[in-house]
């Protein structure tokens, strides 16, 4: 929403009177969601590759650079080809702007990338209803709307789309935000 990005105009202002802009990317690239429950590079690159960051080759960090800007879309278990794409891009533009040279640009656009097996964290039902009505009701409270109804399956594309984004965004939030859930479901 408008009123807040112009929030975030003045925290990052703020931000930037505390923090050096190299301190705020830091903080950034070790909370922002990589897809999967994993947040923090760290924990990407552990749960993708099986590597700590200083293991990782370029085109692997290209590849987990990717993903955040669409956790749903650039998911690597469920849409490989596109968080490839976006890799290819990244690298592209990186040698394009003289970071890298063409030799390692080309090493890297032809590395295939392997992920090691997830095991697929696994809540109890009741916890996974729990985060899923939370999620929703944050949604509801940005004004996010919820349709069951299409007019055809362009429509429904382009709202199961935006929902997915949206669902996203906000489970990491969940996460990352210090909310704390409280339910009245007794177990027993």
């Amino acid at each position: 929403t408008y009123e807040r990005k112009i929030k975030e105009i003045f925290i990052a202002q703020e931000l930037e009177k505390i923090y050096s802009k190299d301190k705020i990317i830091e903080f950034y690239i070790n909370n922002i969601y990589y897809a999967n429950g994993h947040y923090g590079i760290l924990a990407a690159a552990n749960g993708y590759f099986g590597k700590g960051i200083n293991q990782l080759s370029l085109s692997q960090i290209a590849f987990l650079c990717s993903i955040p800007n669409n956790p749903s879309r650039y998911d690597p278990v469920t849409n490989m080809e596109n968080t490839l794409e976006r890799r290819d891009r990244i690298l592209k533009q990186m040698y394009e702007d003289d970071k890298i040279n063409l030799i390692d640009y080309r090493k890297a656009i032809n590395e295939p990338i392997t992920l090691i097996r997830q095991d697929p964290i696994k809540n109890d039902y009741v916890e996974t209803f729990i985060y899923h009505c939370a999620i929703r009701a944050l949604m509801k409270e940005e004004g996010f709307v919820f349709r069951n109804q299409f007019e055809d399956d362009e429509d429904r594309e382009k709202y199961e789309e935006a929902y997915n984004e949206r669902y996203y965004h906000y489970q990491g939030l969940l996460y990352t935000e210090g909310y704390r859930i409280y339910t009245s479901i007794d177990l027993d």
